[in-house]
């Protein structure tokens, strides 16, 4: 009984790999070119601490926010890719400051990404990308406390950049795409003396993927 279990239970895993396989037949995974045009939620978190004289606590809750993009993947060899693009990474941030009276506001940026991974493609639905990525320094932070506004002007940034990618097909030569990627910053992008700010940044992205 218990090896009739096992062989269902592998004949039912083998079904599904055949289905998978089918599904991405007319959408074959070793296309030489592939485009997408995708949005971005981040909701991830940034490390933000601050050793300015009389500030005795800084706590951040991030917010989930919305930007975009386009990627672009060109084929080098059988089931691995190059890709780049560029990305609208943009930051929410919940700040509470403790100087004396505690002062709540929100600390917004957007971050110009660009991710230079090598992605593998080893099943027709699924890949995954592992590699680096630099921001543009042209990026405004806005602070917003009690109803002051300033703006700062953000160091580059830089870091590692992982990503998993779900690519199911809907019509020949379109794909949908759903990413979950992952930044970690390696860089202090806090341009303000005694300020510490590093991207650690969760990625949501759905688009529509161009093969060819």
């Amino acid at each position: 009984m218990t090896k009739l279990k096992t062989m269902a239970s592998r004949e039912k895993w083998v079904a599904l790999l055949v289905v998978m396989g089918g599904l991405g037949a007319a959408h074959p995974a070793h296309a030489l070119f592939h485009l997408t045009a995708t949005g971005i939620g981040n909701v991830g978190n940034t490390a933000n601490t601050v050793t300015a004289a009389g500030i005795t606590s800084y706590t951040t809750v991030p917010s989930f926010s919305i930007g975009g993009g386009v990627l672009a993947e060109i084929t080098v060899k059988a089931m691995l890719g190059l890709e780049t693009g560029y990305l609208s990474v943009p930051h929410a941030i919940a700040t509470t400051v403790i100087s004396g009276t505690p002062t709540t506001g929100t600390v917004s940026f957007t971050h110009g990404v660009i991710p230079l991974l090598l992605r593998f493609r080893f099943l027709p639905l699924i890949s995954l990308g592992t590699g680096v990525y630099y921001g543009l320094a042209s990026t405004q932070l806005t602070s917003n406390f009690g109803g002051t506004v300033t703006t700062t002007t953000l160091n580059p940034d830089y870091g590692l950049h992982l990503s998993a990618a779900f690519h199911w097909p809907i019509i020949p030569l379109f794909k949908g795409r759903f990413d979950l990627r992952y930044q970690y910053g390696l860089a202090n992008v806090a341009s303000g003396a005694g300020y510490t700010m590093n991207t650690r940044d969760l990625l949501l992205g759905l688009g529509l993927e161009f093969d060819l």
